[in-house]
């Protein structure tokens, strides 16, 4: 079988070296984003395959250079151009595409960000077919990774960039034998859901929500994402871990207030509960004495103030 693949990251590093193992397998082309992923520029060059690096993918002139291949299937892994009705009308039915969410739930960016903060127990890994709708084509396979308590952001990535390869190699062994079949998203539910790609400014913490809703924003959010931030005295802090102290509602007190320093945590009135933070940074800098950077009654900004 031979195929096409459009690749950035991790992810799509672990799929092409999977591939290339498989005497089954014939890897055509490699796209890189524009911004080319210098260690699958390095694995191309090393296993001599062919690559490319496009500013439009639906140029009239690229795909064409493309089609030449005469591909049997083509995967996107981490992807970040979307290909518009001319390319996928070339290869109908036959760009398959691994999603970091639970189609037809969780649609669109950020899908792991927006799991975690959603306080979900679970977060999906999708393998499906491209279609001109955003996550909307037919599914070939679905697995669940179960999200507990000590993961954050971090973690759960690190499971889908061993978790979607091997599904998306496991789906085109599949397809060769002609041993599986799509399932129409609409059988799991009609509407489903879509999440935008998170903007500037949603990482700013709210001191007025629960502890729950705290703890699972700065999880949702820690490195290598943008990081859960608040401010004091005009500076930018991001903060990587949380806990709960108690649950305790403090008449009397605002939301954001720092009970407590000590020299790794700050104990924060939330609106139910006190919880703590630990890990803060500053410019990127860990904050290796609280102290001498935050006083006890102080009061934090966020969506708060």
């Amino acid at each position: 079988m031979k195929v096409g693949i459009f690749a950035d990251g991790i992810w799509g590093l672990n799929f092409i070296k999977l591939l290339s193992s498989d005497k089954n397998f014939i890897i055509n082309f490699v796209v890189l984003r524009q911004k080319i992923d210098q260690n699958i520029f390095n694995y191309c060059n090393k296993k001599n395959l062919k690559y490319f690096s496009f500013k439009n993918i639906n140029n009239k002139k690229n795909i064409n250079i493309l089609n030449k291949f005469n591909s049997d299937i083509s995967i996107s892994m981490s992807y970040n151009q979307i290909f518009d009705k001319n390319f996928l009308n070339i290869y109908k039915n036959r760009i398959i595409n691994c999603h970091a969410g639970a189609l037809p739930f969780y649609r669109g960016r950020s899908p792991i960000n927006w799991a975690i903060i959603n306080g979900e127990k679970k977060i999906g890994i999708t393998t499906h077919i491209i279609n001109t709708g955003i996550d909307k084509g037919d599914i070939l396979d679905q697995k669940f990774i179960i999200i507990k308590k000590e993961d954050n952001y971090k973690s759960i990535l690190n499971k889908c960039y061993k978790l979607c390869p091997k599904q998306l190699y496991g789906v085109l062994k599949k397809l060769k034998n002609k041993s599986i079949k799509s399932k129409k998203q609409s059988l799991i539910s009609k509407k489903g859901s879509y999440y935008f790609k998170r903007k500037k400014g949603d990482e700013i913490i709210n001191f007025n929500e629960s502890y729950i809703n705290v703890n699972n924003f700065i999880r949702g959010l820690v490195f290598p994402s943008v990081g859960a931030t608040f401010f004091y005295n005009k500076k930018k802090f991001k903060v990587n871990y949380s806990n709960l102290v108690k649950n305790k509602k403090i008449k009397n007190i605002k939301n954001g207030t720092v009970i407590d320093v000590t020299k790794t945590k700050l104990k924060i009135k939330l609106l139910n509960a006190i919880i703590y933070f630990g890990k803060i940074y500053y410019k990127n800098s860990y904050i290796t004495d609280l102290k001498k950077n935050f006083k006890k009654y102080s009061i934090l900004k966020g969506k708060n103030v």
